[in-house]
């Protein structure tokens, strides 16, 4: 049966859900959880356009996971938390590793060269965190000894704001301890 007609035919409350997925740090996992971003924004009746934001996001944050939080080490896991609420997602990414203070690059990527410089010179690996700062409605980095935490906010409709960001990312916070 197609990821579609699962969607329309879910009787299942999916609203204020969290689902939580480990996967070994292997590019081949990431598809999983990109298919996974994909059926959970169709779900929330998110537009085309804002299904691609989103498993754009997805992607490129559990790559980076993957490759610079965690060095491809199978043996050790990225950890995806999707929270879903009625007309938003939070989408939370971890890795294990330490990799180039990713707070301080966020911070930097408004500074870097522009997207139409970095094409015109293949200049085209390094642009993860500069797209996700683009794609989605909020982005939240934390780094620490035990690791890196991606936090990405969607909205159902691009550029809206949530009705109280500072309550949700305390939701969240909640919601954290209550999976693990």
């Amino acid at each position: 049966m197609a990821s579609d007609q699962l969607i329309e035919q879910s009787n299942c409350a999916l609203a204020f859900s969290d689902i939580d997925i480990q996967i070994p740090s292997d590019l081949v996992f990431e598809r999983v959880v990109r298919e996974s971003a994909v059926f959970v924004a169709k779900y929330l009746g998110f537009d085309e356009e804002r299904v691609g934001d989103l498993q754009l996001a997805v992607s490129e944050a559990v790559t980076n996971a993957i490759e610079h939080g965690n060095n491809s080490d199978i043996n050790i896991k990225v950890g995806v938390k999707f929270y879903i609420r009625a007309e938003r997602l939070a989408v939370k990414v971890t890795d294990q590793g330490h990799w180039v203070e990713a707070a301080h690059t966020v911070e930097r990527a408004n500074d870097d060269i522009d997207m139409e410089t970095r094409l015109e010179h293949d200049m085209t690996r390094g642009m993860g965190i500069f797209l996700i700062e683009r794609l989605v409605d909020n982005l939240d980095v934390k780094s620490s000894s035990t690791g890196t935490e991606f936090t990405m906010w969607f909205n159902l409709h691009k550029g809206s704001e949530p009705n109280d960001p500072v309550s949700f990312n305390i939701e969240l916070q909640k919601a954290d301890q209550h999976l693990n």
